[in-house]
Formats: C-alpha cells, sequence, structure tokens
C-alpha cells in the first residue's frame, strides 16, 4: 500500500484576534469532523503558538470557542480584566512596531538582531507577568504532543528557533517568547538566552514546514500588499511559492472580508474585538471546511 501523505499545519501570528479567530475556525472544523491534530507537524508563531499547543493537546475547541466568543463566561472577564491591569504600550509605539514590520526590506538577522535590541531595552511589563499571562491562556504546563513546533527569534544573534519537547523547555515560556511583540511585550528567557516573538522573521514560518506533503496554512492578519517585511503578502506568497515549487500542496486559509472587518484595522491587541474575531473565524470556519477537509484528506 502507498504511505499516507506528511501533513502540517501552520498557524501563523496575529495577536489577540488572532488566536479567537483560529479557534473559530478550528471549532468549526472539529464539530464538522475534520482533525488536523494529528498532523506530523503542528507548527506555531506567535498567536499560532497559543493555538497550534491547544490543537496538538486536541482540546474541545468548542469549548475553547466559548471561552473566547462568550462575553457572559466569567473566566474570560476576569482574564480580560487582568490585562487590562497590566503595563500596555501607546497607540503610537503600536503604530511604530506595525511600520517597522511592513517595512521595504524582508527581514535579516541585522533586522531581527537590531528588534532584539529594541526589546531588550524596552520598558514592557516584567517577564514573570507576561509568562503568568500565557499560561492563563494555554490552561497547560507540560507539551502537550511531539509535533508541536512553537517559533522564537534568539534577541541576540537573530536566529529563528522551533522549540519542540526535545529541547526540555517550558511550554509556557516558549509559547511566551514566540508571542513577545518587541517593545510590547517582554523577551522571554530560554536556556539562559532571551527570545523574541517568532514572528520577527516571518509571520508564519511557513519554510518550516518544507518536506510535507500537504500543509495547510493560517494566515490570520490583513497582510499588507505593500513591503517586504515579516508581516506582508511579498512574504507570505514567496513562502508558499516555495513549498509549492518543492511539491508540496499549501491549503491557504486566511481572513475573509467579514472577519477583518470584526477583527479591525489595528485591532490586534484589542480586548474588545476577541468576541467578534472567535465568531467571525466560526462562521468562515464553517463556510470553508467542506474545501479544506478534501485537500487536507487527500
Amino acid at each position: 500500500m502507498p504511505s499516507s501523505p506528511s501533513r502540517a499545519v501552520v498557524l501563523g501570528g496575529g495577536g489577540l484576534t488572532g488566536v479567537a479567530w483560529l479557534t473559530g475556525v478550528l471549532a468549526s472544523f472539529q464539530a464538522a469532523g475534520l482533525r488536523t491534530s494529528d498532523a506530523d507537524l503542528i507548527l506555531g508563531t506567535s498567536a499560532g503558538s497559543v493555538v497550534g499547543a491547544q490543537l496538538a493537546g486536541d482540546r474541545d475547541f468548542e469549548r475553547l470557542y466559548r471561552f473566547l466568543g462568550n462575553d457572559r463566561v466569567p473566566a474570560r472577564t476576569a482574564l480580560l480584566s487582568l490585562y487590562g491591569r497590566l503595563p500596555t504600550p501607546d497607540l503610537e509605539t503600536i503604530e511604530r512596531f506595525a511600520e517597522a514590520w511592513h517595512m521595504d526590506t524582508p527581514a535579516t538577522a541585522e533586522t531581527r538582531i537590531a528588534a532584539g535590541a529594541l526589546a531588550q531595552q524596552a520598558q514592557t511589563m516584567p517577564e514573570r507577568a507576561w509568562v503568568g499571562l500565557i499560561g492563563l491562556f494555554l490552561l497547560m504546563r507540560r507539551w502537550p504532543a511531539p509535533n508541536l513546533g512553537i517559533t522564537a527569534v534568539d534577541a541576540t544573534d537573530g536566529r529563528i528557533r522551533m522549540f519542540r519537547d526535545t529541547d526540555h523547555v517550558s511550554l509556557r515560556r516558549a509559547v511566551a517568547a514566540s508571542a513577545a511583540v518587541p517593545q510590547i511585550f517582554p523577551p522571554v528567557h530560554l536556556d539562559g538566552r532571551p527570545y523574541i516573538d517568532g514572528g520577527t522573521g516571518s509571520v508564519t514560518n511557513a519554510d518550516l514546514a518544507a518536506g510535507h506533503d500537504i500543509v495547510l496554512l493560517f494566515v490570520d492578519h490583513n497582510a499588507p500588499k505593500t513591503g517586504a517585511g515579516p508581516l506582508s503578502r511579498a512574504t507570505i506568497d514567496g513562502e508558499i511559492e516555495r513549498l509549492r515549487a518543492a511539491g508540496t500542496e499549501v491549503i491557504l486559509l486566511e481572513p475573509d472580508a467579514p472577519s477583518l472587518e470584526a477583527m479591525g484595522e489595528i485591532g490586534a491587541l484589542d480586548p474588545e474585538r476577541i468576541q467578534p474575531a472567535a465568531q467571525a473565524g466560526r462562521r468562515q470556519g464553517h463556510a470553508e471546511v467542506a474545501r479544506v477537509a478534501a485537500a487536507w484528506r487527500g
């Protein structure tokens, strides 16, 4: 008998609204019987690392959706209240950061080192508080499965790392590092070295899924069509082209117009956008599941 195709799920970064949108989509997929948790690789970057850990743990996404998509859930209210009490950057800082990631030139080791230097100098919430907040989102401590990969960037040398369970680092710290947006959240130390957001290199890091027959790629933000920075359309399209050139079938899923409206122009870190983003993701997941399932199952 021919061997089954190898499959990877790649979950990109998109802030709080990205977590919510991905959760809504995957809740619809799970409800329709589409299992992606048994992929050979589940690769998460930034927001995608939070959701990727849940997916690798084969969590009940309907329950997770209710947590994010229903404002009457007490735990959600308590979490957002805590988030609101922590030090957060002003809008000007967020806009400057967004402009840097939408830059005209591609991300390189030098640009990642520069981002890491700025991140280590910035005044943000304490590292311990950031790791604790991520822990509240994860609701798990141990690596859920060996197929989970989490990306982060070494703030000192600019190297992109994919952490696995065999690296023996804390799951919460690895996810917190992957989601540590420079100048907004603090660098997180793993094995004594500071790490920043995996999206500093690429919002998806889809090149790390090379070699798999099928890649389900989630792009959970509005990728700008100009520039060549790590959030740009050019970077994402380049990764897709390289995967397809190597013979990989890429199934692309990104927010449609109603989902983008629900997520907002610069609402990635806005708690008020979580509920509408989750609801939009669930609606879009219901609409897309047949297409995705046909390709995923080969």
